[in-house]
C-alpha cells in the first residue's frame, strides 16, 4: 500500500499520465498510477482537474478541503477499495460519467459540493461496509447496495433505480432523507432496508418492490404517484399527494402495515387517489389508520378483497365525503372509531368493536361472530342496509341509548345480552333463538318469553294484568 498524490506534472489532467502522481503532497511526479492497493489524495498542492481515461482502481479517494478541481470519468469502470470515497467539504467536485463505480468502503460526498455531475447511465455499487451520504446536488443516478451500509448523518439522494440486495440502514432523525428522490424504482429483493430514522420517497411514477423482504424504517413518507408491491411495511407511514393530482396504486398481492398509516390529500385543488380497485390487493392494518384532506380531495377506491384490521386500531376519516372502504374485517385486538366509518360488508370475527359514539354506515351486511365483543356503544349508530347477525355478545353494560338500524334481516343467536338498543323504525331484531336476555331499555327487539329477564318479565305481566 502506498500513497498517491495528484500533482499533474504532465499538465494534461490524465489519471493515467506518467508524471501526474507523487508519493508526497506537492512532490515530484513520476510514480506509477494508482492501483487497487494505493490511497489516492487530492489536496491544495495539485488543484487541477483529473480525468479517468481508462478503467481505474485504488484503495481509497480522499479530497482535502483545499482541492478545487474536478475528478471526472467517462464511461470507464472505477473500483475503490475498503478505504472508500470521502470528498469532505472541498470546493472541488466529482463527475461520475457513464461508467460504473464500485466502492468497497464508505461513500461520503460533501453537502452541496461545488461541482457534481452524473450521466443517465451512472451506476454506483456499494459492495463493502461503511457509511454513505449524497445530498441534493450530489445525488446518485443509479445505486446498488450489495454490502452493509448506514446513513447516520447527511442525506441520501438518487435520481434513478435503487437496488438493495445487501443492507441499508437509515439511522438519522435530524433530517428527512429523499432516498430515490426522483427515481423510478426501489427494489429490496433479498436485502434489508431498516433504521430508526426518516425517509421520504418521491416520484412521478415510482415503484416499490419488496420481493419477500420487509420495509423496516421508523418513519416514511411516500409522495406523489407511487406504485406499491406486496409485502410487510413496518413503521409509521404517510402517503401524500405533494404536487398536483396523484395516485397511490396497490398491485395485486398481500400487504401488511404494522405501524400507523395516513392517506392525506395535501394539495389545494388537487385529487389524491388511493387505488385498490384496479388490482384487488389483500391489505391488513395492525395500527391506526387515518384518511385526511389537509388541503385537497381524497378519493379511496376500494377493491373486492376485504380490508382487515388486525391489531389495536383507531380509525379516522376526516374527509369531506366519507370514504367507502369496501368490505371490512376486524380480526384483532380492537377497532375504535374516531369518526364515521363507511363500508360494504362488515365482519367482526374477533376482538372488540368500539363505535365510540360514531356512525358505522354499512352498505352490505354486518356480522358479529361468537367470541367478538362490543364495547359500550352509547351514542353510536349502526346503519345496516343488508342483513345483521350477532352471536352471543354481551352488551348489557351499555350506559345509554344506541341505534341499530337494519333494513334486511336481523338475527341475534347464541346466548347474548343487550341493553339500551334502539332498533325502532327498522327491522325487528330476532333474539328469540338463543335466546338473548333483555337487560332493559331495548326497542324493537324480540326476545321471546325465555329471553326476558325476571324484572322485565314481571313488568310485562303487570301490564297484561292491568296492575300498576
Amino acid at each position: 500500500m502506498a500513497p498517491r498524490y495528484w500533482v499533474d506534472d504532465d499538465v494534461d489532467g490524465d489519471w493515467e499520465g506518467a508524471n501526474n502522481w507523487s508519493t508526497t503532497s506537492g512532490g515530484a511526479g513520476g510514480v506509477a498510477t494508482p492501483t487497487g492497493s494505493d490511497d489516492v489524495f487530492f489536496d491544495g498542492n495539485g488543484t487541477t482537474n483529473c480525468t479517468m481515461t481508462a478503467a481505474s482502481a485504488c484503495l481509497s479517494i480522499d479530497f482535502a478541503t483545499a482541492y478545487s478541481g474536478i475528478l471526472g470519468n467517462g464511461a470507464n469502470t472505477v473500483s475503490i477499495g475498503t478505504g472508500g470515497l470521502d470528498l469532505h467539504n472541498s470546493t472541488g467536485g466529482l463527475a461520475l460519467g457513464a461508467g460504473k463505480w464500485t466502492c468497497n468502503g464508505k461513500w461520503l460526498v460533501a453537502f452541496n459540493q461545488a461541482s457534481f455531475t452524473r450521466d443517465s447511465a451512472s451506476l454506483v455499487e456499494l459492495t463493502g461496509t461503511g457509511t454513505v451520504s449524497a445530498s441534493t446536488n450530489e445525488r446518485f443516478q443509479k445505486l446498488t447496495v450489495s454490502g452493509t451500509y448506514t446513513v447516520s448523518s447527511g442525506q441520501l439522494f438518487t435520481s434513478s433505480d435503487v437496488v438493495i440486495s445487501g443492507s441499508l440502514t437509515i439511522n438519522t432523525s435530524g433530517s428527512t432523507f429523499f432516498t430515490a428522490g426522483l427515481a423510478t424504482s426501489l427494489n429490496i429483493t433479498g436485502g434489508t432496508f431498516t433504521g430508526s430514522g426518516n425517509i421520504k420517497i418521491r416520484g412521478s411514477t415510482f415503484t416499490v418492490i419488496l420481493g419477500g423482504s420487509e420495509w423496516d424504517i421508523a418513519n416514511s413518507i411516500f409522495e406523489r404517484s407511487i406504485t406499491l408491491n406486496p409485502g410487510t411495511y413496518n413503521g409509521g407511514i404517510l402517503f401524500s399527494e405533494n404536487n398536483g393530482s396523484r395516485t397511490l396504486t396497490f398491485n395485486a398481492g398481500t400487504y401488511t402495515f404494522t405501524g400507523p398509516v395516513e392517506f392525506d390529500a395535501d394539495v389545494a385543488a388537487g385529487t389524491y387517489t388511493v387505488d385498490m380497485d384496479a388490482n384487488n390487493p389483500t391489505v391488513t392494518f395492525e395500527d391506526d389508520v387515518t384518511l385526511s384532506e389537509s388541503l385537497g380531495t381524497l378519493t379511496f377506491n376500494a377493491g373486492t378483497n376485504a380490508i382487515t384490521f388486525s391489531g389495536t386500531t383507531v380509525y379516522t376519516d376526516s374527509t369531506a365525503a366519507i370514504q367507502n372502504l369496501g368490505d371490512v374485517e376486524v380480526d384483532g385486538t380492537s377497532l375504535q372509531l374516531a369518526t364515521e366509518m363507511e363500508c360494504d360488508d362488515f365482519n367482526l370475527t374477533s376482538g372488540a368493536l368500539d363505535a365510540n359514539g360514531q356512525t358505522l354506515d354499512i352498505a352490505g351486511n354486518m356480522n358479529w361472530v361468537s367470541g367478538s365483543t362490543i364495547t359500550d356503544p352509547v351514542g353510536s349508530t349502526f346503519i345496516v342496509v343488508g342483513n345483521f347477525t350477532a352471536n352471543a355478545q354481551d352488551i348489557s353494560g351499555a350506559s345509554g341509548a344506541w341505534n341499530l338500524q337494519v333494513t334486511g334481516t336481523a338475527v341475534a343467536s347464541g346466548v347474548g345480552n343487550v341493553a339500551y338498543s334502539n332498533a325502532g323504525g327498522f327491522t325487528e331484531i330476532d333474539a328469540s333463538v338463543g335466546p338473548w336476555t333483555d337487560s332493559n331499555n331495548n326497542t324493537n327487539w324480540n326476545f321471546g318469553a325465555v329471553g326476558l329477564s325476571i324484572p322485565i318479565a314481571m313488568r310485562h305481566y303487570k301490564q297484561m294484568m292491568g296492575v300498576a
